[in-house]
């Protein structure tokens, strides 16, 4: 990444099967730099240092945030990304969270030509989404 500049999140589930759309979920940390809302979006929220879906965001499957690295290095940034699939059943059974932590280096030139995203697929039970520019798999069946 490049210091100070603000990198576009898209993140899309598609859950496949699953009949209630009303359940869909996500939460995204950085250790480093600042994730935000887009304005007037009524589908995410800022919570605890991290972004994830409002009440009314969990009957879509699509979030935008914007990302700002730090104006200073500090190290590679950590990136904890999860993606709830619910059942959309009272509680727990039958929901799965899919989920990674992926880090990014700061560019040492930071006059170096910015490239274009790349999307990296979720791959899990029921649901693929994808998180541009960052990398996420892994699935928890526990919850």
């Amino acid at each position: 990444f490049t210091l100070n500049t603000s990198y576009s999140i898209t993140i899309t589930m598609d859950n496949g099967s699953l009949i209630d759309n009303n359940a869909n979920g996500y939460r995204i940390i950085a250790s480093q730099g600042d994730i935000t809302t887009d304005a007037g979006d009524a589908d995410s929220h800022i919570l605890d240092e991290g972004a994830t879906q409002t009440g009314d965001g969990q009957s879509t499957n699509v979030w935008n945030l914007t990302w700002t690295s730090p104006s200073e290095s500090d190290g590679d940034v950590e990136f904890n990304t999860f993606v709830l699939l619910g059942s959309g059943g009272d509680g727990p059974a039958g929901d799965s969270w899919i989920g990674k932590t992926n880090s990014s280096s700061p560019m040492e030139n930071n006059t170096q030509e910015e490239e274009e995203p790349e999307e990296i697929p979720f791959v899990g039970m029921f649901a693929t989404a994808s998180v541009i520019a960052f990398a996420f798999v892994m699935r928890r069946d526990d919850l």
